[in-house]
C-alpha cells in the first residue's frame, strides 16, 4: 500500500490515478474522486495518463476478481 501512495503522489497529471498492482502489459488502475462512490472502475493501460481516454476494463474491483477467478477456474 505504501509503495501505491508513493507512485501516485509522484503522478502529477490532473488525473487522480492510484495504482492497484502493476503487470508485464501495465498497470491496473482506479480514477480517485472527491466524492465517496459505489464502485470505481478499474482501467488497466501501460501509459497512466491514457488510463481515463477509454471504457474501464472492469465497472469494480470485485468484479475484476470475479472475473479472474471464473478465469482461472475454467483453466483448472
Amino acid at each position: 500500500m505504501e509503495e501505491a501512495i508513493s507512485i501516485a503522489q509522484d503522478w502529477k497529471g490532473s488525473f487522480h490515478l492510484f495504482p492497484l498492482f502493476m503487470v508485464e502489459d501495465g498497470g491496473y488502475f482506479f480514477v480517485g474522486t472527491q466524492e465517496k462512490c459505489q464502485t470505481a472502475p478499474i482501467y488497466c493501460k501501460d501509459i497512466p495518463e491514457e488510463v481515463v481516454e477509454r471504457e474501464p476494463n472492469y465497472p469494480s474491483l470485485t468484479s475484476m476478481v470475479q472475473e479472474l477467478v471464473e478465469e482461472l477456474r475454467s483453466r483448472s
